[in-house]
């Protein structure tokens, strides 16, 4: 059974398989999805920076307060700080001014002027001093410049999701698919008995698709980061949404699209945008058998050894190479 609906500016696809012949899994699996979607709904209400009223742009309109968070805001916050120390800063949330700058707005922030006495865009981060929150305690928390949690927040949701499925029917399904936008969990096998099929995109021809994996049965977090879907041009350049927060702007690296495979949704959504934004996977540390898929802009691809055992068709024709390594 499937839902799909749009949340925090993307689609969200919910599949649950029930097993076979289960009629009562069946029958219930209607009332689940709803439950799921509402959940989902409900951190939409916490992370997304396009709606005025959700929690994110409260704290935005609070710039240099102490401001009381939900247990699930504070959450996702030392997430968001465990991530910027895994990738040496390279994830950072703080580049909202940079986006709205690029002109990918969102909900309204706090007044220009005001914006401009706190950010320090545009800086290397290796200049900023201290940690990206100052905290009063558990749930009381001062963010200095506008953030934007959209680099793990649909990852979040995407380990969340697959946290209630497996709560609230542990046993009743052959296997489920969470997609959050592009990040997705990932378990078991279908209804038929028949292995996923996860297709990726062609950042050249995107009504195609350049290669399908085959995930294992276990579960497995899918995410794909890429600069095509999210771009437009300003003053004359086309920019994206991938911000390196060295230079305050979109990233160019030779990159167009990756993909990991990973144990959960947010270390993989992490691992795209800091190889994305940096060009390969150097510099960070990675599980040794890490599975990724790189396309470059000239059309060759990279990736590890480990993913080759996952792919089970590539558009060699559309491919200029192919590198394992």
């Amino acid at each position: 059974m499937i839902r799909q609906f749009k949340a925090m500016g993307s689609q969200f696809l919910l599949r649950l398989d029930p097993k076979s012949g289960d009629v009562p899994a069946e029958q219930n699996l209607k009332a689940i999805l709803k439950r799921l979607s509402d959940e989902i709904m409900r951190l939409e209400l916490v992370m997304s920076r396009f709606r005025p009223d959700s929690e994110l742009m409260r704290l935005n309109q609070s710039l240099g307060e102490f401001v009381r968070i939900s247990d699930e805001m504070a959450s996702v916050l030392r997430i968001a700080q465990k991530s910027y120390v895994l990738t040496h800063g390279v994830f950072d949330p703080r580049v909202l001014s940079s986006l709205e700058d690029l002109g990918y707005g969102g909900a309204p922030l706090p007044s220009h002027e005001f914006i401009e006495q706190n950010k320090t865009r545009g800086r290397d981060v290796r200049k900023r001093t201290g940690a990206l929150f100052t905290w009063r305690d558990s749930n009381t928390v001062k963010v200095s410049e506008s953030i934007d949690l959209g680099g793990i927040g649909k990852g979040y949701t995407a380990d969340a999701v697959a946290e209630w499925i497996e709560q609230f029917c542990p046993d009743q399904l052959s296997g489920y698919i969470v997609n959050a936008g592009g990040d997705m969990v990932v378990k078991g096998v279908q209804h038929s008995g028949e292995p996923w099929s996860i297709g990726i995109e062609d950042p050249f021809k995107p009504e195609h698709l350049i290669a399908v994996l085959s995930p294992a049965h276990n579960q497995t977090a899918v995410c794909t980061s890429a600069v095509w879907k999210r771009s437009w041009v300003t003053q004359g350049r086309r920019v994206h949404h991938l911000i390196d927060p060295k230079t305050g702007t979109s990233a160019h690296t030779g990159i167009v699209a990756v993909t990991v495979l990973a144990d959960n949704a947010t270390i993989a959504e992490t691992i795209t945008k800091y190889i994305l934004i940096t060009g390969g996977v150097s510099g960070i540390q990675v599980p040794i058998d890490l599975s990724y898929l790189i396309i470059y802009e000239d059309q060759s691809v990279a990736m590890s050894p480990s993913m080759v055992n996952r792919v089970t068709w590539l558009d060699r024709e559309q491919l200029a190479q192919i590198e394992i390594r």
